[in-house]
């Protein structure tokens, strides 16, 4: 577990470019430590993927793109600094709390979530939130569709998991919408690392229902 002293050794010129974006830069102190987040911050949580990334990846040739989703796939999280002061408000002194809250306010009403997309996804308790807002935010630094689809459903599969433990069933519909539009494999392969190999239940569940839906064409 990393702590937010340490730096990140950006790999290629796209990657020294988010590094040195001032959003990112205040986006990626969100968060404190907590159930599933242990390391706190987004950055720590970052730095823990691209090590995890190095250690099973580092001969894949979707390694780039890998690094490229573990990096931005949170940003958004700073957008719901305000209304999730319990787990995203950093501990930093308070003077420092209220501008960081300030800051974080203006993030979110510049990348805001069209009332279409909170409806479509409302019973989701991930997906239209920080995840969208990640997605608006990472189209500054890339047209990859295949990236950017994965950025804005990464944690699609948590939420249809919930629901159906929740209730017995999910949107079949809704389900073949969001996968039939991802790249399977590269999103199984972050999915693993944003987990870091730990979630066992989670990967097998997905693949489940992809081949159950005929979704496994693309599936590793």
């Amino acid at each position: 577990m990393k702590n937010d002293n340490t730096t990140f050794h950006p790999i290629n010129a796209l990657e020294k470019k988010i590094f040195r974006d001032k959003e990112f830069q205040m986006a990626i102190k969100t968060g404190k430590s907590r159930k599933f987040h242990r390391e706190g911050s987004v950055k720590n949580h970052i730095i823990n993927i691209l090590e995890y990334i190095d250690n099973k990846y580092k001969s894949a040739t979707e390694y780039d793109n890998l690094r490229l989703l573990v990096i931005l796939h949170d940003v958004g999280k700073y957008a719901s600094v305000e209304k999730r002061q319990d787990i995203l408000l950093p501990k930093m002194p308070k003077t420092e709390q209220n501008k960081f809250i300030i800051s974080s306010r203006t993030f979110a009403k510049k990348y805001s979530i069209p009332k279409s997309v909170q409806s479509y996804l409302k019973e989701f308790k991930y997906t239209p939130k920080h995840a969208y807002v990640s997605y608006l935010f990472s189209k500054k630094f890339t047209k990859n569709k295949r990236i950017l689809k994965i950025i804005r459903y990464h944690d699609a599969g948590i939420d249809f998991k919930l629901i159906f433990h929740r209730t017995g069933k999910y949107d079949v519909k809704k389900f073949k919408d969001i996968y039939s539009k991802l790249d399977l494999d590269l999103y199984l392969m972050f999915v693993d690392c944003d987990r870091l190999g730990q979630e066992s239940d989670e990967i097998p569940w997905i693949k489940e229902q992809l081949q159950m839906h005929k979704l496994f064409r693309q599936c590793l």
